[in-house]
């Protein structure tokens, strides 16, 4: 007979970037580095959503995010 498993709960956790200031018709390529969860568990999934300077999402019919690349640069224990 084996150990029941444990069911961890799912948590939602927002992390903020500073912000990217983009022109009309411009594009703007930068990096940031954003915290990591401070808890025990794994990344189940990921997403980034453009917002205004209220923290509104911003619509797709005014601007476009073309690409995201999300990476672990730093493993510290």
């Amino acid at each position: 007979m084996f150990p029941v498993g444990a069911h961890a709960a799912t948590q939602t956790l927002v992390f903020r970037s500073s912000p990217i200031a983009v022109p009309a018709y411009g594009v703007a390529t930068s990096h940031q580095l954003v915290p990591h969860p401070q808890v025990d568990g794994y990344v189940v999934g990921m997403k980034a959503d453009l917002v205004d300077g209220s923290g509104n999402v911003v619509s797709p019919l005014d601007v476009m995010l073309h690409h995201v690349v999300f990476a672990r640069v730093r493993a510290v224990d």
